[in-house]
């Protein structure tokens, strides 16, 4: 499990599952972070290798997209970057992708 660092839980049973736009299976935890994207807060997503990340990533980035929102996704790995899109291409969302 990886942590995320929020100022005050949210209720996600107020909020209608028809209104998420996740294109991957997604825990309680990584609903949250999804949630919390979607809303426009800040928090950080911090976990070890295996923890599913980089899937919380792609949905956040779906959910955006979904809204038509912009997205700009940084990180000081490649291989994160390389996964992340590899999982929206497979999901038919690459050419919102620039490389």
């Amino acid at each position: 499990m990886y942590h995320i660092l929020f100022r005050r839980k949210s209720n996600l049973k107020k909020e209608p599952s028809i209104s998420r736009l996740q294109i991957l299976d997604a825990d309680s935890s990584q609903q949250e972070a999804i949630s919390r994207a979607r809303r426009g807060d800040s928090f950080v997503l911090q976990g070890p290798p295996g923890t599913g990340k980089s899937q919380t990533i792609t949905n956040i980035i779906a959910e955006q997209l979904g809204m038509g929102r912009k997205v700009l996704f940084v990180s000081e790995k490649q291989a994160a970057l390389d996964v992340v899109y590899k999982k929206l291409q497979h999901q038919g969302l690459s050419d919102f992708v620039l490389t």
